[in-house]
């Protein structure tokens, strides 16, 4: 099928890039009809079977275009996996080549990792996505036509989704970091694709993690460093003058700015600001009470005080207010007793001598790294 200029025609059934090119601009998906034809089609028949006659009627008709359209989308699933499988061996060629020009180029590391950049801008503006996404695309293409040819094979049979072919490149990727021999990486994508079939993407995350942390216990450490190094904070901007606060850290430190969060709201608990038919913790823990801003004003909802705030003690929430969820309980454990207002937190999460203490500086305390 070979057809580009300068390479030779015969490839036993594969196709170089540019003939691949000409034939997908020349590929087109079939146009389904309205639906209100086919019913039109019915519309004379009897809406059920007549008793004793086997001539069709609308129901059976309705019944048959139901299954059509079923294994219509099956097949456009297929070929959405089989698309994701091209992307992929495409990428990695793009890859491949620049790795190919910089060896014959001899170019240093500091040029080699500019010639990347601009190959991870290309690839974000062809397929119009952001360039954080198109690192990550370059890197389960090259671990999944360098390392994962079974999964790659599957992927390609349109029979495994690109999002499952995602997590079993990045389980097995701690397994080779882990320095463990390709032998065993392969048994371990065996298991893997097993347990990928008919399963949900964040089924098949949670059942490929606790099969690899069963099976190779070893790769907790590595997995747990790259977590912490992920740590980080941001703000997500929305709509009607509101924002996200995104914080991603270790639970403990993120379980004890909820305690406190919850503390807070609960020693706040008072006559509400405005008529609330309904108050809760909840309420509170959001909304807390009105604080100055910047200039001068009183704005009941522009308010720092839950995360800055500190518990000093005065009017405590009542006993058996952590236990809440797991790390709650194991928190409410270490509340040191007999101090005012039980369900303080511990002196020993909170960094620096002497009360009060911020909340956010939990985010550099050794104790929880």
């Amino acid at each position: 099928m070979g057809g580009s200029v300068n390479f030779p025609a015969d490839r036993e059934g594969s196709s170089t890039t540019g003939a691949v090119a000409e034939l997908l601009n020349a590929f087109t998906f079939p146009t389904i009809v309205p639906l209100g034809t086919d019913m039109a089609v019915l519309a004379d028949l009897p809406e059920l079977p007549v008793p004793e006659e086997s001539g069709p009627c609308r129901l059976a008709g309705i019944r048959t275009l139901m299954d059509g359209t079923a294994t219509t989308l099956s097949a456009v699933a297929r070929h959405q996996n089989q698309a994701a499988a091209l992307t992929a061996v495409l990428v990695e060629r793009m890859v491949a080549t620049l790795e190919a020009e910089d060896t014959v180029l001899e170019l240093d590391l500091w040029q080699r990792e500019t010639g990347r950049a601009g190959l991870r801008a290309e690839i974000a503006v062809l397929l119009n996505i952001p360039e954080g996404l198109a690192t990550a695309l370059m890197i389960n293409s090259v671990t999944l036509i360098r390392h994962l040819p079974t999964t790659m094979a599957q992927l390609s049979a349109g029979v495994l989704g690109w999002g499952h072919a995602v997590i079993i490149a990045e389980e097995t990727t701690l397994l080779r970091q882990a320095g463990l021999p390709q032998d065993v990486i392969d048994g371990f994508e065996q298991v893997l694709l097993g347990k990928a079939e008919h399963a949900t993407l964040q089924s098949f995350r949670e059942k490929a993690r606790r099969a690899r942390e069963r099976m190779y216990p070893e790769t907790l450490a590595p997995r747990s460093r790259r977590a912490y190094e992920n740590r980080r904070i941001g703000i997500s901007r929305s709509r009607d003058g509101m924002s996200w606060f995104n914080l991603y850290g270790p639970s403990p430190t993120i379980e004890a700015i909820w305690i406190q969060c919850t503390a807070t709201a609960q020693a706040a608990q008072g006559p509400p600001r405005e008529p609330d038919p309904h108050p809760t913790t909840s309420r509170y823990r959001r909304r807390p009470p009105a604080v100055p801003n910047t200039r001068g004003e009183q704005h009941p909802h522009t308010s720092t005080r839950t995360l800055t705030s500190t518990c000093t003690g005065q009017r405590g929430p009542q006993p058996g207010w952590l236990g809440r969820s797991r790390w709650s309980r194991w928190a409410g454990d270490m509340v040191q007793p007999g101090r005012a207002g039980a369900g303080s937190l511990p002196r020993w999460w909170l960094p620096g001598p002497g009360y009060p203490r911020p909340v956010l500086p939990l985010l550099a305390t050794p104790h929880l790294r």
